[in-house]
């Protein structure tokens, strides 16, 4: 469930799709704004209605400070609902910590215990060990897929969610110290 695009992804495209179109599409031309401007007192339908913007000229208007200040405005919207979007989306994805240490301690712990590493002690699961070896969640998933040394690769036995679960689990607490 957690391998396909967000949910949500497709709406925030088309949101973003939409928001990012050139303001000046949205602006009536300079002669029909000016013949618009002569219609004091005219009712909103009468100034738009078709009859009176027919023969305005049908050219866009130049793209001025005014219309690049929205454009960047509408870009900024756009970017923020695409950040909200996936942001929420991510939260639904979270690792499932509960299910990654049950893997853990059915697989792992026979070498890893305590965050430990019997067979290499210096590569332990540890904070320390991965600022020194460069470890993030991306290699830690890697690893468990792939192996590495004397460990095996697990990416025939785990499924994808189980591999992000342990992943995520060996990273939180290594950062927690493994209490």
């Amino acid at each position: 469930a957690r391998d396909g695009p967000a949910p949500g992804a497709l709406l925030a495209a088309a949101a973003a799709a939409v928001l990012c179109r050139p303001a000046g599409a949205f602006v009536a031309p300079s002669a029909a704004r000016a013949e618009l401007s002569g219609a004091a007192g005219a009712s909103p339908a009468e100034v738009l209605s078709p009859s009176s913007v027919a023969g305005a000229a049908l050219a866009p208007e130049p793209v001025g400070e005014a219309s690049a200040g929205w454009r960047s405005a509408l870009l900024g919207v756009a970017l923020g609902l695409i950040l909200s979007v996936t942001g929420h989306a991510h939260a639904a994805q979270a690792a499932d910590l509960k299910n990654g240490e049950a893997v853990f301690n059915n697989i792992c712990a026979a070498c890893h215990v305590g965050g430990n590493n019997l067979v290499v002690s210096e590569k332990a699961l540890k904070k320390e060990a991965f600022g020194k070896f460069k470890v993030d969640l991306n290699k830690i998933k890697g690893i468990i897929g792939g192996g590495q040394g004397a460990m095996p690769a697990l990416g025939q036995i785990l499924s994808t969610e189980e591999m992000d679960d342990v992943a995520n689990y060996v990273l939180s607490q290594s950062e927690k110290g493994w209490s």
